[in-house]
């Protein structure tokens, strides 16, 4: 076997690949003399069939079609091991020559992973938030709660509606006077009145509305309007009907209460270090997110690369999809402006990941650090935690291949970043809960 390697571009590689004859000409012959017994073709008996007539067969060229396949794989392989080469995904392969008699010739046009030369980590500079949560911040939490579970209901039939209220309304929409706009054509639906969802002034034009009261008015969309695509600077014409008028009724805190989050015994004070304790694993999880994208951003800005372009494509399609199914029972326009996504649209995205994963993969292999097994089945737990049945959960994770791929990358990813932080240069904010579940 010979082999060319070129640098087309970058990244790109090309192998031109030329394998004897003889190679190629003898495995088909091989390969023919093992089933001639069993070939059958017009004029003579199974078996019986002169070798010469079978080389000129349909099952001399099914013959060759294999042996050229498994040549080309394995000559391919063995020319990327001489040269010590790390294809980035499949390769495109072109045969220029295939005859009987003569050699071999194709080439294969790749491309490969980019060399990562890691930085200094110590010179990386992190800022990590410090806090303590409060009996103040818990406080707040526990209202927060309580507003999370109100409840809508009616108000009397003279009220006019306010900021404080949620109204049950039924819309027709237009834009440039006669095409519906049929993301705001609907009937009983529940808006509350201090938000701004549907568009910028609606409920402006709402403001002391009465159940049973109809009011028509326009809007224009402002210029960087994202709620729904085509709208951006037209003009919307609206008929409003409103339904019902309804205040919110914030529960008390009593068993039933507690019982919603998982408390079945005990009181305020059982609750209220529930509450806690949640608070501080949110905060734990904030926090070294927070250092982790720090740690993340200081990789990539350290170690530009270029990337592979096949790879980009794979990961930029992934992506997409992914961001799709996510999607799907989200509310109809949010599906409809998602719906218009392409691969395209993710593909920084996708160059970010697979950057950041070459550097990963550096510090990895050059630092000799090891998968913490430990830490894998703690994670396997804590997820599992989350689910009905844990133990269920913790099973499928354990034997689905997929499944444990992502959790241990995940773990090793952790090792990593707190491998790196033990080098760079740690700095503390001393800040409060609420600064803190916003730093990030």
């Amino acid at each position: 076997m010979r082999f060319l390697l070129e640098t087309t571009d970058g990244l790109k590689r090309r192998l031109k690949i030329t394998v004897p004859a003889d190679n190629v000409d003898q495995q088909v012959k091989k390969r023919l003399q093992k089933i001639k017994g069993r070939i059958r073709v017009d004029g003579f008996r199974a078996g019986k069939v002169p070798f010469n007539i079978i080389m000129q067969s349909q099952h001399a060229v099914t013959a060759r079609a294999q042996v050229v396949d498994e040549v080309m794989q394995s000559s391919y392989s063995d020319a990327l091991k001489e040269n010590d080469l790390k294809p980035a995904g499949q390769g495109d392969a072109d045969i220029t020559t295939n005859e009987q008699g003569k050699d071999l010739e194709f080439t294969v046009n790749f491309e490969v992973y980019p060399e990562i030369s890691l930085q200094d980590l110590s010179t990386i500079e992190i800022e990590k938030p410090e806090t303590e949560i409060t009996e103040n911040d818990v406080d707040k939490m526990i209202e927060h709660l309580r507003q999370q579970q109100q409840k809508w209901v009616d108000t009397d039939e003279d009220t006019g509606a306010e900021a404080e209220h949620a109204v049950v309304i039924n819309c027709n929409a237009t834009v440039d006077g006669e095409e519906p706009i049929e993301e705001y054509c609907f009937d009983n639906k529940l808006v509350l009145m201090k938000s701004d969802m549907i568009a910028p002034g609606f409920y402006e034009n709402l403001k002391g509305a009465k159940a049973g009261e109809t009011r028509t008015f326009n809007l224009v969309f402002p210029d960087d309007f994202g709620a729904v695509k085509g709208l951006q600077g037209k003009c919307g014409a609206f008929t409003v009907t409103v339904q019902k008028i309804q205040k919110s009724e914030i529960p008390e805190l009593n068993e039933e209460f507690f019982k919603l989050y998982g408390i079945e015994e005990g009181n305020g004070e059982t609750f209220r270090t529930e509450v806690k304790n949640n608070m501080e694993r949110e905060l734990k999880y904030i926090i070294n997110n927070t250092v982790y994208g720090q740690i993340w951003k200081h990789l990539l800005q350290m170690h530009p690369t270029s990337l592979p372009e096949k790879l980009v494509q794979a990961e930029s399609q992934r992506l997409c999809e992914q961001h799709k199914m996510n999607w799907r029972y989200q509310p109809l326009n949010a599906k409809k402006n998602n719906e218009d996504l392409s691969a395209t649209d993710f593909v920084k995205d996708a160059e970010e990941a697979l950057h950041l994963n070459l550097i990963i993969n550096e510090v990895v292999s050059t630092h000799n650090l090891k998968l913490d097994n430990n830490r894998v089945a703690e994670k396997i737990t804590q997820i599992a935690a989350s689910y009905e049945n844990s133990e269920a959960f913790s099973q499928f994770c354990e034997q689905n291949n997929n499944m444990l791929t992502e959790i241990k990358n995940r773990v090793i990813t952790e090792q990593v970043a707190e491998f790196i932080l033990e080098k760079a240069q740690v700095k503390t904010k001393e800040c409060s809960y609420e600064e803190a579940i916003l730093f990030m």
